[in-house]
């Protein structure tokens, strides 16, 4: 019988977790990019919006198996290991991913931020609207922090287009009055902001 050796097993699953950890954020670019928080006790968190409402999360449990036949276990290869992890973590990734987007969805109609382009193709009017019901802070040099755009990899080359359009006229004035506007709601925000000691 072979000796059994849980930390080195222990240390391997670790490592074997840590990778499709890594390819599933590389896989969702929005998985990687929002911030995690772990929950140590109870069964509820909260968001505090910007107009000071407080809602509650809505906590998910997400889950996949592995399974193995006992008798392939001694021949399974590291890679064949690996395989089976990273199935079943994507898995899990994609099942946050579209919870993620569910949620995301019902917060945007909650607040009214959505432009709905009533099936349309997508313009510069249309993204000149969307970012007009967006809060944009700005940097110390007073440049604007643009949110993140998720887009399917079919809008892709349509946004490049939009953007060559976007740095001509009539555009190009209308994009410059929206900055300058969203700088200026921004200095309001932040002079009526109250410092705490």
């Amino acid at each position: 019988m072979l000796p059994d050796i849980p930390k080195l097993k222990q240390r391997l699953h670790d490592l074997l977790i840590l990778g499709v950890e890594i390819e599933r954020f590389q896989s969702s670019p929005l998985l990687s990019m929002t911030p995690k928080h772990p929950i140590m006790e109870g069964n509820k968190a909260f968001i505090i919006r910007e107009d000071g409402v407080k809602e509650e999360v809505i906590l998910k449990h997400s889950e996949s198996s592995i399974e193995y036949d006992v008798r392939d276990v001694p021949v399974l290869t590291l890679e064949e290991f690996y395989s089976k992890y990273k199935t079943a973590i994507n898995e899990i990734a994609v099942e946050q991913h579209n919870f993620y987007f569910e949620q995301l969805d019902e917060a945007i109609e909650k607040v009214g931020n959505v432009v709905d382009a009533k099936g349309r193709e997508v313009t510069p009017d249309i993204i000149i609207e969307g970012f007009d019901k967006l809060s944009i802070d700005f940097d110390e040099r007073g440049l604007p922090i643009w949110p993140t755009l998720l887009v399917g990899t079919d809008m892709d080359e349509k946004l490049k287009q939009i953007q060559d359009q976007m740095d001509k006229e009539p555009y190009k004035s209308r994009w410059m009055s929206l900055v300058e506007r969203k700088r200026m709601e921004w200095l309001a925000r932040e002079g009526n902001r109250t410092l705490v000691d």
